[in-house]
């Protein structure tokens, strides 16, 4: 699995080469998953890709997210049973002590 820099250096190179190559564009519009696999990213079959060309500077598309659901996903469980709980507790006892004793 690439890490997001890796992978925002991959989106990269593909949004270049869309620029310089018509034919390029139009595969990576007409079906950016296997665009991307070419370029050496697995993307999981359960994910589906969706691109769209922004033809209007004027405009900003805005996506609103997925309603959250009360399950955890797959990386807070990784999170959580790895010990990386949130600390936030701990933070705030020691933001107290510095408070106390640093003024």
């Amino acid at each position: 699995m690439l890490h997001q820099d890796e992978y925002q250096k991959t989106l990269s190179k593909i949004y270049a080469q869309c620029h310089r190559d018509s034919g390029y564009k139009e595969r990576f519009l007409a079906n950016p998953k296997a665009v991307i696999k070419e370029e050496g990213v697995t993307v999981p079959d359960s994910i589906e890709i969706k691109a769209v060309e922004e033809t209007d500077p004027n405009l900003i598309t805005l996506y609103l997210p997925p309603e959250p659901s009360d399950e955890l996903s797959d990386r807070d469980l990784e999170q959580v049973s790895g010990g990386k709980a949130s600390n936030a507790e701990k933070e705030y006892e020691k933001a107290k002590k510095e408070w106390k004793y640093g003024r």
